[in-house]
């Protein structure tokens, strides 16, 4: 895992029902691993197809929860019309005469 960029995690912050949880160097990312898939030497176990379960390993990506999904704008008056409706009528106004002098 180390050669591939992952560092562990200091146990008192993984999640409650983790039993490892590796960080991707350099992103937002880490692993969390639910069941004890390394023996004492840090050998990966072996586990047969019919054993194995996916669910035991996780990628799990991080977020900063101060950059939140920017909230819609609220309009102070009617938001603008949709690109497909027409304008509103005009009122029906004669145009000036020219004549008027």
């Amino acid at each position: 895992m180390r050669a591939a960029g992952w560092g562990p995690i200091k146990e008192e912050q993984y999640d409650k029902d983790s039993v490892e949880e590796w960080l991707l160097q350099g992103e937002p990312i880490y692993l969390k691993i639910t069941q004890q898939l390394f023996n004492t030497d840090g050998k990966l176990k072996y586990f047969s197809q019919s054993e194995w379960n996916d669910h035991w390993i996780t990628k799990v990506e991080l977020h900063d929860e101060s950059e939140d999904e920017p909230e819609e704008p609220e309009f102070d008056e009617e938001p603008p019309d949709e690109p497909d409706e027409e304008p509103p009528d005009e009122p029906d106004e004669e145009p000036p005469d020219d004549d008027g002098l």
